[in-house]
């Protein structure tokens, strides 16, 4: 998803609220600057985890419920892991840390009231993901999909051409390397 596509089609019903919200903000920052001046950003990030992420059930979006299934699943000894969906869907995965990083540079050095992206435009299913969080925890089980529940949108990975230009910036830290340190932060907090 390049920023050009930020305005065009329906938003898919898993993140229609939030997707508006998204949407009526930049509305909100064209209109501050024309009437006052005021200089606002607009970034879009990927889909980011890392520590302090909510792991409870209640909260948890998908990367950060799948660390504690995996977890939960590895300390009881259980053999399988169920996973949401067909496991196809695929997803651009930002590292908290790039995240901030991201925001700051933009802070420092972008002055446009359009929406800017800031991900890695890699793509991640959600079988590879749930791989790399087994193989961070140690888990030896297998992954059983329950087809019934929903996948969500396909495919969102996120153009970077823009954000490479305007910002000078890529995010340097590596999935695996991401998703160890997040494993490790849990480990240390699980109660």
């Amino acid at each position: 998803m390049d920023e050009g596509d930020f305005w065009s089609g329906d938003l898919h019903d898993s993140i229609f609220s939030f997707g508006f919200a998204r949407k009526a903000s930049v509305v909100l920052g064209k209109a501050l600057k024309k009437q006052y001046g005021f200089n606002s950003i607009h970034l879009v990030y990927a889909n980011m985890y890392g520590p302090w992420d909510h792991f409870d059930p209640e909260r948890s979006k998908a990367l950060a419920a799948l660390l504690r299934k995996i977890y939960e699943a590895k300390k009881s000894g259980s053999s399988q892991v169920e996973i949401w969906g067909t496991g196809r869907p695929i997803r651009d995965w930002l590292y908290v840390k790039d995240g901030v990083k991201g925001a700051i540079r933009a802070a420092e050095v972008y002055d446009s009231i359009e929406p800017l992206n800031i991900a890695t435009g890699r793509g991640v299913s959600v079988t590879q993901l749930a791989n790399a969080i087994k193989k961070a925890v140690g888990y030896t089980g297998t992954f059983k999909y329950d087809t019934e529940k929903p996948d969500g949108a396909m495919k969102k990975i996120f153009g970077i051409k823009k954000m490479k230009k305007e910002l000078g910036w890529m995010p340097t830290t590596s999935l695996g390397q991401g998703i160890r340190e997040t494993v490790d932060w849990f480990e240390r907090n699980y109660k």
